[in-house]
């Protein structure tokens, strides 16, 4: 009995080392069963996970085109109003500037000289006009005027303004920086339609910070509406002109800074 299992172990032995082993083949083929049916499984996955990710670029790139589009359009709105609103503001400053008499020049008319007929008496000669007397010019504001009108009728002249003091000088073995004195007044004047205040050119529609000793202006933003020779006018943010004259500017009652538009 022990030869006879001795035997059939040695049979199955060799059969395992053969391939040809019934439970081993058996096993075998279930594992190939199970290896195709994972990789059918994975197939599958690979296809399901190609479609979704298609799916995701397909939705993706629809509402990059989407957004593109709507900010386009949103941006061509903002250019539109934004040039709108120059147009009406630029439509708003003419119409001031025509009410102000800025922009408006008298032209001379053309007169044609006809050739005189024969029979045609000779013209009268024209008589010359005489030049129209100018206009007196104040650079000075009201309550100035009034104060030199009292000091006149009380037979006081004005007191010249004092002399500025001498500037300081730094020697050479100094090493600080030069101070700048204050004087009474600014050199401030209009050249070409251009202001030249406090060492610095200003021009029409430039914005600038203007403010006062009193409380009657304060300080407020505006740009620069017109510039004559006796005073400049200032436009705020709501419109409202306000004529500063350049006795003002000079004697240091108005102050104007330039600001960022």
């Amino acid at each position: 009995m022990y030869q006879d299992k001795l035997a059939s172990l040695k049979k199955q032995l060799q059969q395992l080392e053969d391939g040809i082993h019934p439970e081993y083949l058996k096993r075998v083929k279930r594992l190939e069963h199970q290896l195709h049916e994972r990789l059918r499984l994975n197939k599958i996955y690979k296809d399901h996970m190609y479609e979704v990710v298609d799916r995701e670029y397909v939705a993706e790139k629809k509402a990059a085109a989407k957004e593109f589009e709507e900010k386009k359009v949103e941006l061509q709105e903002n250019l539109l109003s934004d040039f709108e609103d120059k147009r009406k503001m630029i439509e708003s400053e003419r119409h001031s500037m025509e009410l102000n008499g800025d922009s408006t020049e008298v032209k001379p008319m053309m007169k044609r000289i006809l050739r005189r007929r024969a029979n045609e008496p000779a013209p009268a000669p024209e008589k010359r006009r005489k030049p129209l007397a100018t206009a007196l010019t104040f650079m000075l504001d009201d309550r100035d005027i009034d104060a030199d009108l009292r000091a006149i009728a009380r037979a006081e002249p004005p007191r010249a303004p004092p002399p500025p003091p001498p500037r300081k000088r730094l020697s050479s073995n100094n090493c600080e920086s030069p101070v700048r004195e204050n004087s009474d007044t600014t050199d401030t004047r209009v050249e070409d339609g251009k202001l030249l205040y406090d060492r610095r050119w200003y021009h029409r529609g430039q914005s600038v910070y203007v403010s006062s000793t009193g409380r009657e202006l304060g300080r407020f933003p505006a740009h620069i509406h017109a510039i004559t020779d006796e005073a400049i006018w200032v436009k705020k943010t709501n419109l409202e002109r306000i004529r500063i004259y350049i006795s003002q500017l000079a004697r240091g009652k108005v102050t104007i800074k330039r600001r960022a538009s």
